[in-house]
């Protein structure tokens, strides 16, 4: 627009835009934060499995350790444990996942109908400026043609 005519909601529209931004940047971390959670539950389960597989060699023995078995089955236990609260953690943070994007979405949609109201006010500003350059236009060529035919009469006479 000119540099009188000034889109008036551009502050608004810059906020709007900042807020869109900041929802994309929570939504990207809150991203990070699951697939952090999603490595520590495949690590947790990684170490599940080393753990039972030693179990089951402390099984296969001929002398029974009795101790290291028990050590063994509790800390299998503690690993599932931490795998379920893993999981929990997970749940939630796909839940506050959910809202975030549904946060994204209505400032995606906000900052839109902002923009689109800014592109309708330049179209209209460039219409109108168009419309007055015809306008101009049309009058410079009436003059012309008046003049033309004052030129043909008097060259008439």
């Amino acid at each position: 627009m000119a540099s009188n005519e000034v889109f008036r909601f551009e502050t608004l529209l810059k906020l709007r835009r900042q807020k869109e931004d900041e929802a994309k940047r929570a939504l990207a971390s809150r991203i990070g934060q699951i697939r952090d959670l999603e490595e520590r539950q495949k690590a947790l389960q990684s170490r599940i499995d080393q753990q039972s597989t030693r179990s089951r060699q402390i099984l296969g023995e001929e002398a029974l350790r009795l101790d290291e078995l028990r050590l063994s089955r509790h800390w299998v236990t503690r690993l599932r444990q931490g795998l379920l609260q893993a999981e929990a953690e997970m749940r939630t943070q796909r839940a506050i996942l959910a809202a975030e994007r549904t946060r994204l979405a209505d400032a995606s949609k906000d900052r839109k109908v902002l923009a689109r109201l800014k592109e309708r006010r330049l179209d209209r500003y460039f219409a109108e400026q168009q419309r007055r350059e015809q306008a101009e236009m049309d009058e410079m060529n009436v003059l012309r043609f008046a003049y033309a035919r004052l030129d043909e009469e008097q060259d008439a006479q």
